[in-house]
C-alpha cells in the first residue's frame, strides 16, 4: 500500500509542533517551578509519533492526585514517585522519575489478554452482583478533593441563521473550543439527598456555557445503584449491569484477563439483550482477588432512549487495593451532540484524591464542606492534567479579552456596535452590557419581545430594562417595565426590585410597585402572545385584564431544610377595564373566515353576581391584602456550591398551606379569610418514567367582601396551545378543557391532578416508533366545588416529538352533563434556559 505523502507530512508537522510545545513547557517549568517534577510525552507504538491520551498514572499515596496524559500525550510526574498505569488499551511498566533530565518519551504498548474459563468469569461477576446493595450503601456517603477540566468543542456549524446564530444556536464563528474550565474543589455527598462543594480555585474561558451538569458530584457515578439517572439527557433510569436480574437484560461476554500490579484482572463486555431499552453497552474490569472494580467503560446512544445529546460515554478508573470497594481515581465523561447539523462534544476529565467512604469513619453527625480548612489555590498544586496548546490559547484569548474589558476597550466597542445599529438593537436584538468582570450586567430587551395586542389596549409595546448585580453572598436584580397601549393612549409602568441573600438558607426580599395591567388570575393562564394571535386572526379574546395601582412587599425564607415560608403585603387601587372602540375593524376581520362579529368583552367571566362583576366591569375599590404560605418538602434533596444552596427534585411528598386575608382598613373594602392546604409529589419509577400528582382543598372562611380578583381561580385552557403553568405550588395544575373563569369560586373546593410520563417505557417496545423516542403521557384532572359540583377530565398524549414538541387529547365532563373533546399542542421551550446559556 502506498501511503499518502500529504498525510505523512501532516503527521510529521503535528509531531514537530507538539514536541516544540513540549520543550517550551520544560523551559517554563525550569524557570518557574518550585517542585521537582518532570514532563513526559506518552506515545503509542515504537515510533512514538501518536500521542496517547487519558493514560492514568497513579501511586499508592491517597493524598496525591493521579496524573493523566492530555490530548497531546503530555503528563507531569513528580520526581521520586512510582506510578502505575491503568488504561484499557495500553500497558507500560511502572515509572519512577529520578531527575528532571530523565528520558522524556514513554512508549505504551497494546495490552494483551489471556482467555479465561467461562465458569470462573461467571462466578466472579456474580460475586460483584451479590455485593451490590452493600457497596451501594457505602458509596452513598463520600468525601474527596477533585480537579476537573471541562471543555465544549463545536466541530462544525453548517449555516448561519440571522438573528439566532450566536444567541440561541452556535454561529460559524463559534467553532473550536467555546467553553473551557479548570476547577479545584472539595465535596461531600450524603446519599442522594445532600451534596456540598467548596471551590478552591476556578478558571473559565469561552463564549458559551457547558451543558447542565455543573458540579463535581455530577461526574462521579455510583455503578452499584440499581438505576442510574441522568436528568439532563433522559427522564428514564438506566439499569445497572450489576442488578440482581442482570441476566434478563444484559448479554455478558468474557474478553480475557490481564495483570495489574501482580493482580489478575478480568474483563467483561456487556450489551443489551433488547434494542431501544435503557441499558448500557461497554466493558467492565474486575479484580479477581477482591472482586472490586478496576475500570468501567459504559456508553449510551440514541438507541438507548437518551435525549438532547446523541451519545454519552462514561469511563471511571479505580485504585486497586486490598478491599472489595475500591475508590475511584478518575472519571471521564463525553457528550456528543448534533443539533440542526451543528455537531460537537462536551468533555470532562475529573481526578480525585483523599477519597473517603464516610461510613468507614462511623460519623454520627453530618459534616459540611465548610468544615474543611484548606485555603490553597490551584497554584499550590501540581496540576494532574496539563492543558493542551489549543486550550492554553483559549485561556490566553479570554485573559486578553478581560484585560481589554478592564481597560474599557470592550465596553466602548459594544456601545459603538449598538449605536451603529440602532434599528437592530432596539427592535430585534436588544442590548446586553456586562460590567465588572462580567459578574454584573444591564440588559434591555428588544421591542418585539414585549409587543402584542389585546382588546383593552389595542396594539401595545413594552420596553424592559433589567439590571443584575451578582455578589459572592447575595444577588440584586431590578426590572423596570414600561408599557404603552396605542388605542387607550396610556403609559403604564412596573418596577420589581429583588434581593437574594443568605444563600445557604435561600432568602429573598422583593419590592414591587407601579401602575400596570394584570390578569384576574395571578397564575396568568393564557400567554399574551397566544391571545394576540387568537384576537387578530380569529377574533377571539380570552384575556381578562384589570388595572392596578399598587405597592407590594414580600419576604421569603427557608427556615430549615425543606421548610419555606413566604409573606406578602399589598395595598392597591383596582380599576375595571373595558374593550376599546375598534378603529381597525379587527373584530369584523373580513379577511378571517373564523372571526366573530365582535370581540368577547374583557369582563365576561360567566354568570356572576352583578354586585361583584358584570359584563361592564366591577366597581373600583381599594384593597389591602396579606398573603402567607408555607411549604415543606419531605427529605428535601439539595447541593451546596460555595455556600450557595440549590434545592433538587425529591421523590417524597411536598406539603403546603396558604392563608390570605383581606383587611377593611386604610380605605380598603376587602374583607375575607381564605385558607387552602395541599400535597404534591414527583416520583421516578425506575425506568418506567415519572409520576406527578397534586391534591389540594380549601375555601373562604369569611366572605364579607370578596372581590372577583380575590376569588379562587383555576387554570383552564381554551386555546389549542399548551403552556407552562405558573402556579406557586405545582406546575401540573392545569385543566385542558375548562373555561378560564367559569369555575372561579368564593366557596369551598377540592382539586386533584395526576400525570405520568412513561419516558419511552412503553413506546420503546413498538417497532419503528421506538426510533422516534416519543414518550407517552397520560393523566386526569378533577375539581369539585359548591359553585360547580364536579368537573372531571382524562387526557393522554405524546411528548418529545422531534425532541421539543408535544400533543395531547383530552375529554372533560362538566358536572357530567356537558362533554368537551379537545386536542392541544405545545413546545417544551424554556426561554430562560436559552437566555442564561446563550453566548454573551
Amino acid at each position: 500500500m502506498i501511503e499518502n505523502p500529504g498525510i505523512k507530512s501532516s503527521r510529521f508537522a503535528r509531531w514537530v509542533l507538539t514536541t516544540g510545545f513540549f520543550f517550551c513547557a520544560i523551559i517554563t517549568h525550569l524557570i518557574f517551578a518550585q517542585n521537582q517534577v518532570v514532563y513526559k510525552l506518552v506515545s503509542e507504538g515504537d515510533s512514538g509519533h501518536e500521542p496517547a491520551q487519558n493514560v492514568v498514572f497513579y501511586n499508592d499515596q491517597p493524598e496525591d492526585f493521579s496524573r493523566v496524559s492530555n490530548a497531546e500525550g503530555l503528563v507531569l510526574l513528580e520526581v521520586g514517585q512510582t506510578y502505575q498505569v491503568i488504561h484499557p488499551k495500553y500497558t507500560i511498566n511502572a515509572v519512577t522519575p529520578t531527575t528532571s533530565r530523565d528520558t522524556i518519551l514513554l512508549v505504551v504498548e497494546n495490552r494483551h489478554f489471556q482467555s479465561i474459563p467461562d465458569n470462573v468469569s461467571t462466578e466472579l461477576f456474580e460475586k460483584v452482583v451479590g455485593y451490590r446493595r452493600y457497596r451501594s450503601s457505602r458509596y452513598r456517603d463520600i468525601s474527596t478533593e477533585s480537579f476537573r477540566l471541562s471543555q465544549t468543542i463545536i466541530d462544525r456549524v453548517p449555516r448561519e441563521i440571522p438573528y439566532v446564530s450566536g444567541r440561541f444556536f452556535p454561529g460559524q464563528s463559534d467553532t473550536g473550543i467555546v467553553y473551557l474550565s479548570k476547577v479545584l474543589s472539595e465535596f461531600i455527598t450524603f446519599g442522594v439527598e445532600q451534596a456540598s462543594e467548596r471551590i478552591l480555585s476556578k478558571v473559565e474561558a469561552g463564549k458559551i456555557t457547558k451543558l447542565g451538569w455543573r458540579e463535581s458530584a455530577d461526574f462521579l457515578i455510583n455503578p452499584y445503584q440499581r438505576f442510574l439517572f441522568f436528568s439532563e439527557i433522559s427522564k428514564r433510569g438506566y439499569l445497572s449491569p450489576f442488578d440482581d436480574d442482570y441476566q434478563s437484560h444484559y448479554r455478558l461476554t468474557n474478553k480475557g484477563s490481564t495483570l495489574i500490579e501482580g493482580n489478575r484482572v478480568y474483563m467483561y463486555s456487556i450489551v443489551p439483550k433488547r434494542s431501544f431499552a435503557p441499558l448500557f453497552t461497554g466493558d467492565i474490569w474486575i479484580d479477581s482477588a477482591t472482586s472490586g472494580l478496576v475500570y468501567i467503560d459504559l456508553k449510551l446512544t440514541m438507541d438507548e432512549q437518551i435525549e438532547l445529546v446523541d451519545s454519552l460515554e462514561i469511563r471511571q478508573i479505580y485504585r486497586p487495593g486490598v478491599e472489595s470497594l475500591n475508590s475511584p481515581i478518575a472519571s471521564f465523561f463525553t457528550f456528543h451532540f448534533d443539533i440542526l447539523g451543528s455537531f460537537g462534544r462536551f468533555e470532562t476529565a475529573q481526578i480525585y484524591r483523599k477519597f473517603q467512604f464516610l461510613a468507614d469513619n462511623n460519623l454520627s453527625t453530618p459534616i459540611v464542606v465548610e468544615d474543611f480548612d484548606r485555603q490553597e489555590g490551584m497554584d499550590q498544586y501540581v496540576l494532574p492534567y496539563l492543558l493542551s496548546a489549543t486550550q492554553l490559547i483559549a485561556l490566553y484569548d479570554d485573559r486578553r479579552y478581560r484585560e481589554r474589558w478592564e481597560a474599557g476597550e470592550i465596553a466602548d466597542s459594544l456601545q459603538q456596535y449598538y449605536s451603529d445599529r440602532p434599528f437592530q438593537t432596539l427592535f430585534i436584538k436588544g442590548m446586553n452590557l456586562p460590567f465588572y468582570d462580567n459578574r454584573h450586567y444591564v440588559r434591555i430587551y428588544p421591542l418585539w419581545f414585549g409587543t402584542g395586542f389585546n382588546t383593552v389596549e389595542g396594539f401595545y409595546t413594552r420596553l424592559i430594562q433589567e439590571s443584575n448585580f451578582d455578589f459572592e453572598d447575595q444577588q440584586l436584580r431590578n426590572t423596570l417595565d414600561f408599557r404603552l397601549g396605542f388605542s387607550d393612549n396610556r403609559l403604564k409602568f412596573r418596577n420589581v426590585l429583588e434581593w437574594k441573600y443568605d444563600l445557604y438558607r435561600p432568602s429573598r426580599a422583593t419590592l414591587d410597585f407601579g401602575n400596570y395591567v394584570f390578569q384576574f388570575n395571578e397564575a396568568n393562564p393564557i400567554l399574551p402572545l397566544i391571545n394576540s394571535v387568537y384576537s387578530i386572526f380569529l377574533g377571539r379574546n380570552y384575556l381578562r385584564l384589570y388595572n392596578k395601582i399598587y405597592t407590594k412587599a414580600g419576604w421569603e425564607r427557608e427556615l430549615f431544610n425543606g421548610f419555606t415560608y413566604n409573606i406578602t403585603v399589598e395595598y392597591a387601587r383596582r380599576n375595571s377595564l373595558s374593550n376599546y372602540s375598534d378603529p381597525l375593524n379587527l373584530s369584523g376581520a373580513s379577511w378571517s373566515p373564523f372571526a366573530r362579529n365582535e370581540f368577547d368583552r374583557n369582563n365576561d367571566v360567566g354568570s356572576r353576581d352583578p354586585r361583584i362583576i358584570s359584563r361592564e366591569g366591577f366597581r373600583a375599590h381599594n384593597a389591602l391584602t396579606i398573603d402567607m404560605d408555607v411549604t415543606y418538602q419531605l427529605f428535601q434533596r439539595y447541593k451546596i456550591i460555595d455556600g450557595r444552596k440549590i434545592n433538587l427534585q425529591s421523590n417524597y411528598p411536598k406539603f403546603y398551606a396558604q392563608y390570605k386575608k383581606g383587611l377593611p382598613v386604610l380605605g380598603a373594602i376587602t374583607d375575607f379569610d381564605y385558607l387552602a392546604v395541599g400535597m404534591g409529589s414527583t416520583s421516578r419509577l425506575g425506568n418506567a418514567g415519572t409520576t406527578r400528582f397534586d391534591i389540594s382543598g380549601g375555601g373562604f372562611l369569611n366572605r364579607n367582601n370578596v372581590q372577583f380578583v380575590d376569588y379562587k381561580h383555576f387554570n383552564g385552557l381554551q386555546t389549542i396551545f399548551l403552556q407552562r403553568v405558573q402556579d406557586r405550588f405545582s406546575d401540573i395544575k392545569q385543566f385542558r378543557t375548562m373555561r378560564y373563569y367559569n369555575n372561579s369560586t368564593d366557596q369551598f373546593f377540592i382539586e386533584a391532578h395526576f400525570e405520568h410520563n412513561f419516558g419511552g417505557y412503553l413506546l420503546s417496545k413498538v417497532p419503528y416508533i421506538n426510533r422516534t423516542k416519543i414518550h407517552l403521557v397520560t393523566g386526569f384532572n378533577y375539581l369539585s366545588s359548591e359553585f360547580d359540583n364536579h368537573f372531571l377530565e382524562l387526557f393522554f398524549g405524546f411528548d418529545n416529538i422531534l425532541k421539543v414538541g408535544k400533543i395531547e387529547f383530552a375529554g372533560g365532563w362538566d358536572d357530567f352533563r356537558v362533554f368537551r373533546l379537545t386536542m392541544r399542542v405545545g413546545v417544551n421551550f424554556d426561554y430562560n434556559f436559552y437566555r442564561d446559556n446563550k453566548r454573551r
